[in-house]
C-alpha cells in the first residue's frame, strides 16, 4: 500500500504556523480578566465563563430508532449553564445507517431549537452516511438548562458514532466570547436553477456581529440540500473577503443519498468594530441546487491576550487532492488549542474536509487524537460517494488536565483495497473550562440512567379478587393516592416535586374502581386463587380482558410495533391490599382491540385505606420508577443509599442526587479538587434548591467523583416536602460516585462506620455495580471531619465537615501539605472510619 501526499512541505509549513500562533497569543493583556461570571447559587461557585459554557456528550455503541416516533436519541443529552440571554448553538454528528429517511430535532427543556426538524438523512443507494447539523436558539434565560437530541423516521435505523457538542454564549459584545445567527423561517427549498453560473448569497444566511475586541471567528453553514446537476460550492464572506479555506464543494451531481451537510470556516483576527457575515452558493451553467432548513452561526473569541478559561484555534488545510490507499493511520491535519491556564476543559474540535473514494468497496476512517488522547467518538465512517462532498466531524474530550497548548492531530486510513481522496481540511478546536453541567447526562458505563423530560400517561385497572378482609378500592381512593384529588401526597405530586416539574404525569385514567363498576376476574379466579396457584400472569390477562371493552389500548401503540411501553403509556394493575406492595415490568401478550399487542405493566397492590397512603404512594411510585426510568432496586446496607432514595425505601421520598443528576431534574455545581481553597459554602436544600455540589479530579475524568446534596426533612420549605418521610438522617449528604466497575475494588471497602468488608467483597460479586456504584457516606456534621479517599485508596487531601448552626454550610478544606503524610500512612495501614 502507498499514500501519496501531495503537500510534501506540509507538516513543516504547519509547524511554523504552530509555533506564530503560540507566539502571537501570549502578547497583550487580557482587557476581560476582571469581568464578573454569571456563579450558581452555590456562593462563588462559577457556573460559566468569559468564554461561555461547552458542554459534551457521545456514544459509539449502536442504538435504535422506534419506528414513527419520536425518541431521544440514547447518550445525545446533556445539561449546559447559561448566562441571560445567550444563544445556544447545537452540534450533532453521526453515523446512521437504513433506508429511507431520518429527521433530527433538538430540545432545550421543553422548547425546540430551530429549525424545528431537518432531514438529516435520505438513504438512497448509499444507505450508510456520517451527517451533521447545527440547530440554534437566539435567546435562553440563566442558569441550568437540559439539552435533548430526538430522531424520528418511518424505517428502521441504526446509529453508531455519536456527538453532541453545546455552546452557550453571549451573543452581545462584553466577554472574550461572541455568539452570532441566522436561522431562516422553515418552507419550501430554495434552489438556484439554469441561471446559475456566479457567487450569490443564500436566502436568509446573513448575519452581524458587532465586536468590542479583535476576534477569531469559526462561521459553521448547516442545511438541508441537493444537487439536481453539476456541483454545490459553498464560501463564507466577512465583510465581503471569503474566509478560509475558499470555496469548498458541499455536494456533487452523483450523490447516492441526501440530508443536511455541514462546513465550518475559519477567519483570524477580525478587527474590532461591525461585522457582517454570509453564506454564498455557486453552481454551474445550467446546474441546480437547493437548501432546506439551514442555519448560520458564527463564534467569535478574542484574538489577543491568552485566556485562563481556555481558547479557540484554527488549522487550515487548502491542497490539491490527496490520494489514500493506505491502511494504517496516517496525518491528514495538525492543529494546537490553547486550553488556558485552568485544568479541567473540555475540548471540542470539528474537523471539515472534502472528501470522495473513488475506488473499492471499503471505507474512509477518520479520528482525531489530542496529543496522545483519542479523542470521542474514536473514529467516523465516512460516506462512500464517487465525488466530492463535504461533511463536519464533531469530537470531543472531557476533563483535559493539563494546561497551556496542546497538538490535535486529524487522522485517517481506509479498509484494503479502498482508495479515497481528501483535499481542503479547516481543523478548528474550542476549550473550556469545565462548569460542570455536563454531569447531567448518561454516563459511559451505566446505561439506563438518561435524562428524562417531559410528561407521561397513566392508567390504573383496578381487579378487585374479593380476597377475604381485603375490601375493594375506590375511585376516591385511587383518585387521591395517584393525583392527590384530596389536596394530600400523591405519585403524581412525588414526581412533580422530586424532578422540579421536569418529568410529570400527563393523563390519568381510571378503570374498574367502581364508577361506572368495578371490575372482577371471572368466578374461578377469585378469592385467594392467584396465589394459591401463582398465576399472577393470568391475573394479568383477566385485568386487561375485564378494561378491553372500556378503554382503546391500540392508540398508545405509537409506532405500530405491537408493544405498549411505558413510554407510550404506563399501565397498574392495582389490586386491593391492606399492606401496599408492587412488581414493575411485567410484559405479556394480550388480545386486545380485535389484535395481539404486548403490553408492559406493573402489578400495583394499593391499600384501599388512606391511613396507608404514604405507602401506597412511596411502594407504586417506587415501582413506577422502574416502568418509566429503567431505575435500580438500591436497598441494602451500607454503603447503598437505601432510605436516602425512593428506590431503595417504601417512603414516598425522593431520589438521590445521583439520579436526579442523571435523570437532568438537579442542576451540578463543579469544584475541581485539584485547584480548590479551602472555603465554606451554603448549599441550599435540594427539594426547592434543585441543585447538588460535585466534587471531582480531572485527573479522574468522569469515572469517579463526590456528590453532597443537602436533604431536608423541613414541613415548612413552602413545598409539600415529601423528604420529611425520610426515614435516615438528612442534612447535609455525602456520595461517592464511582461510574466505571472496573474501580471498584472488593479488597478496599468504602472508609464508612460499620461496614463489613466481607460482606462488601460478597456484594460486589452478587450485585455488581449497583452495590458499590453510588456510595452513601452520611451525614457531614459540625466538628467531624470526613476525609475523600478514592477507590484505590489514594487520599483526595480533601476534608468536608458541617458548619455550626447552619445546617446548610458545608466547609471543604484542602489539606496542607504537613498534613498529608500521616493520613497517607493511616489510609495504607487500614481504611479511615468515619
Amino acid at each position: 500500500m502507498s499514500h501519496v501526499r501531495s503537500n510534501p512541505g506540509g507538516l513543516a509549513r504547519w509547524a511554523l504556523l504552530l509555533l506564530a500562533l503560540v507566539g502571537a497569543s501570549a502578547c497583550a493583556p487580557n482587557p476581560d480578566a476582571n469581568d464578573v461570571e454569571s456563579s450558581s447559587a452555590l456562593t462563588g461557585i462559577a457556573a460559566t465563563t468569559s468564554l461561555g459554557n461547552l458542554s459534551l456528550a457521545f456514544g459509539e455503541d449502536s442504538t435504535h430508532n422506534a419506528v414513527g416516533v419520536w425518541r431521544d436519541i440514547n447518550r445525545l443529552s446533556t445539561g449546559v449553564w447559561s448566562q441571560s440571554g445567550d444563544a445556544m448553538q447545537i452540534n450533532v454528528s453521526a453515523k446512521l445507517t437504513g433506508k429511507g429517511s431520518v429527521w433530527l430535532r433538538a430540545w432545550v427543556d421543553g422548547q425546540l431549537a430551530l429549525p424545528s426538524d431537518v432531514q438529516f438523512f435520505s438513504a438512497g443507494a448509499a444507505t450508510t452516511s456520517q451527517r451533521s447539523f447545527t440547530f440554534l436558539l437566539p435567546k435562553v434565560t440563566a442558569g441550568f438548562h437540559l439539552v435533548r437530541v430526538q430522531w424520528l423516521s418511518g424505517d428502521s435505523y441504526t446509529m453508531t458514532e455519536r456527538s453532541l457538542a453545546i455552546r452557550s454564549v453571549p451573543s452581545v459584545p462584553g466577554t472574550n466570547a461572541q455568539l452570532s445567527l441566522a436561522v431562516p423561517a422553515s418552507g419550501p427549498a430554495v434552489h438556484v436553477g439554469r441561471t446559475a453560473g456566479s457567487w450569490a448569497t443564500i436566502p436568509g444566511l446573513t448575519t452581524t456581529m458587532a465586536t468590542r475586541l479583535p476576534m477569531n471567528l469559526q462561521i459553521s453553514f448547516a442545511a438541508e440540500m441537493g444537487v439536481g446537476s453539476t456541483r454545490f460550492l459553498a464560501r463564507a464572506l466577512v465583510d465581503g473577503a471569503p474566509a478560509q479555506p475558499g470555496d469548498i464543494t458541499m455536494e456533487e451531481v452523483d450523490h447516492q443519498s441526501e440530508g443536511t451537510r455541514s462546513m465550518v470556516f475559519s477567519s483570524v483576527n477580525v478587527p474590532a468594530g461591525a461585522h457582517t457575515i454570509v453564506i454564498q452558493w455557486y453552481c454551474d451553467q445550467g446546474g441546480d441546487i437547493w437548501v432546506g432548513d439551514r442555519t448560520l452561526s458564527v463564534y467569535g473569541t478574542y484574538s489577543g491576550a491568552r485566556i485562563a478559561e481556555g481558547g479557540a484555534s484554527a488549522a487550515v488545510t487548502e491542497t490539491a487532492p490527496e490520494t489514500i490507499t493506505n491502511s494504517n493511520w496516517l496525518t491528514a491535519s495538525l492543529g494546537i488549542i490553547d486550553v488556558g491556564s485552568t485544568p479541567g476543559s473540555g475540548v471540542m474540535v470539528s474537523a471539515s474536509l472534502e472528501h470522495l473514494q473513488s475506488a473499492g468497496t471499503g471505507a474512509l476512517h477518520v479520528r482525531a487524537r489530542l496529543d496522545d488522547r483519542v479523542m470521542s467518538p474514536a473514529e467516523y465512517v465516512l460516506d462512500r460517494e464517487g465525488r466530492f462532498d463535504t461533511q463536519t466531524l464533531v469530537f470531543s474530550t472531557k476533563d483535559f488536565t493539563t494546561a497551556n497548548y496542546h497538538a490535535i492531530t486529524l487522522e485517517y486510513h481506509v479498509d484494503d483495497g479502498t482508495t479515497a481522496q481528501v483535499r481542503d481540511i479547516d481543523l478548528v478546536a474550542s476549550a473550556v473550562r469545565r462548569t460542570g453541567a455536563d454531569f447531567a447526562q448518561a454516563q459511559p458505563y451505566e446505561n439506563p440512567l438518561t435524562p428524562h423530560y417531559g410528561t407521561f400517561n397513566l392508567l390504573t385497572i383496578c381487579l378487585d379478587p374479593m380476597r377475604p378482609n381485603e375490601p375493594p378500592l375506590t375511585d376516591s381512593v385511587v383518585n387521591d393516592v395517584v393525583d392527590g384529588a384530596d389536596g394530600g401526597i400523591s405519585i403524581r405530586g412525588l414526581y412533580a416535586e422530586m424532578t422540579g416539574g421536569r418529568f410529570d404525569m400527563n393523563n390519568h385514567w381510571t378503570l374498574g374502581c367502581g364508577t361506572p363498576s368495578t371490575y372482577h376476574p371471572p368466578v374461578e379466579h377469585q378469592g385467594n386463587w392467584y396465589w394459591d396457584n401463582h398465576a399472577f400472569a393470568q391475573m394479568r390477562q383477566d385485568a386487561i380482558a375485564a378494561a378491553d371493552p372500556d378503554f382503546d389500548f391500540a392508540q398508545f401503540d405509537l409506532n405500530h410495533d405491537g408493544r405498549v411501553t411505558a413510554d407510550e403509556l404506563d399501565i397498574n394493575i392495582c389490586i386491593p391490599q391492606t399492606s401496599p406492595s408492587g412488581q414493575a415490568e411485567e410484559s405479556g401478550s394480550y388480545e386486545v382491540d380485535g389484535t395481539t399487542l404486548t403490553l408492559s405493566t406493573v402489578d400495583c397492590y394499593m391499600s384501599p385505606n388512606l391511613s396507608d397512603r404514604a405507602a401506597s404512594v412511596g411502594v407504586i411510585a417506587h415501582e413506577n420508577g422502574h416502568q418509566l426510568l429503567s431505575a435500580y432496586d438500591l436497598y441494602g446496607p451500607i454503603p447503598m443509599p437505601d432510605q436516602l432514595t425512593l428506590m431503595g425505601s417504601r417512603q414516598p421520598i425522593h431520589m438521590s442526587a445521583y439520579e436526579k443528576l442523571h435523570h437532568g431534574w438537579v442542576s451540578p455545581a463543579l469544584i475541581d479538587l485539584t485547584s480548590w481553597t479551602t472555603k465554606t459554602l451554603d448549599l441550599e436544600p435540594v427539594e426547592t434548591g434543585k441543585e447538588v455540589l460535585i466534587l471531582y479530579d480531572p485527573t479522574r475524568t468522569h469515572d469517579e467523583y463526590f456528590v453532597i446534596e443537602n436533604r431536608s426533612t423541613s414541613a415548612s420549605l413552602g413545598i409539600t416536602n415529601y423528604d420529611r418521610y425520610l426515614a435516615a438522617p438528612g442534612g447535609l449528604t455525602l456520595w461517592h460516585i464511582v461510574e466505571n466497575p472496573a474501580l471498584l475494588n472488593p479488597n478496599i471497602p468504602p472508609p464508612v462506620p460499620n461496614i463489613d468488608p466481607a460482606g462488601w467483597a460478597a456484594r460486589l460479586a452478587q450485585y455488581g455495580w449497583v452495590a458499590g456504584g453510588i456510595q452513601r457516606w452520611g451525614t457531614i456534621q459540625p466538628s467531624a471531619p470526613i476525609s475523600l479517599v478514592w477507590s484505590d485508596g489514594t487520599p483526595a487531601n480533601i476534608t468536608v465537615s458541617g458548619v455550626a448552626n447552619d445546617p446548610s454550610g458545608v466547609t471543604i478544606t484542602k489539606l496542607l501539605p504537613w498534613r498529608l503524610h500521616p493520613i497517607a500512612l493511616t489510609r495504607s495501614s487500614s481504611p479511615a472510619q468515619h
